[in-house]
């Protein structure tokens, strides 16, 4: 006999994904973004290990990210991401 979630399981299950995707930094204080390992970028919100990557990239290739608006040059980051990350930002 195979046993089926019941519809109330599943939503709550299906919720659970979506808060694990929609994490926020894990310390207080501010990081500075022109020294942080991908490790600790993708501890803000809407950073995965792909977009911090290629933070890490662009920062080697263009310098030092001067400000928050800088960021917006990475593929990957958009104005809502930016957003949230604006006031743990450091530079």
């Amino acid at each position: 006999k195979t046993k089926r979630k019941s519809k109330s399981k599943a939503k709550s299950s299906a919720k659970s994904r979506k808060s694990s995707k929609s994490k926020s930094i894990k310390r207080t204080g501010k990081v500075n973004i022109n020294t942080a390992d991908a490790k600790t970028l993708t501890e803000f919100t809407g950073i995965g290990p792909v977009t911090a990557k290629k933070i890490i990239a662009y920062r080697r290739k263009n310098g030092k990210f001067k400000s928050a608006a800088d960021l917006l040059n990475v593929k990957g980051i958009g104005e809502k991401t930016l957003k949230k990350m604006k006031p743990q930002l450091k530079f």
